[in-house]
């Protein structure tokens, strides 16, 4: 079981998130280290919208790894390094986040690990056991 909670007394989500999510005890749990914007082959693509779709591939290539998907998400970590990047941000991660409606953090960072990574993504996810 995964009940998502968005308590009345409070104000809505920010975005396409949850306040909380509650998971039970019939589910396996993932965590993912933060994905970032760049290929296998070491590329990291120009602007915040190429970097955002790189950085969700790589998360959701580590969920199927798992046999998971972005469905079963129940929070997500989000870190970038410039506030004007956030609209282009939202529109990359709305469709993704709508799969499951996890719970999330947005920070805004001086930097990260490599000076050319403008976003990194984490991800928590639960699925049921496997029968």
């Amino acid at each position: 079981m995964v009940r998502h909670l968005n308590p009345a007394g409070m104000m809505p989500p920010f975005s396409v998130n949850t306040h909380g999510i509650e998971v039970g005890p019939d589910h396996r749990v993932l965590f993912t280290s933060g994905q970032v914007g760049q290929a296998e082959n070491g590329e990291i693509p120009a602007g915040i919208a190429a970097q955002t779709e790189l950085a969700w591939s790589n998360l959701e290539k580590v969920l199927n790894a798992a046999g998971m998907g972005l469905e079963h998400l129940v929070h997500v970590n989000s870190y970038l390094t410039r506030r004007e990047d956030l609209d282009a941000f939202f529109k990359t991660r709305e469709p993704r986040m709508l799969r499951g409606r996890p719970t999330a953090t947005l920070v805004i960072v001086s930097g990260l690990a490599h000076p050319e990574w403008l976003v990194e993504i984490e991800g928590y996810a639960a699925a049921p056991l496997k029968k």
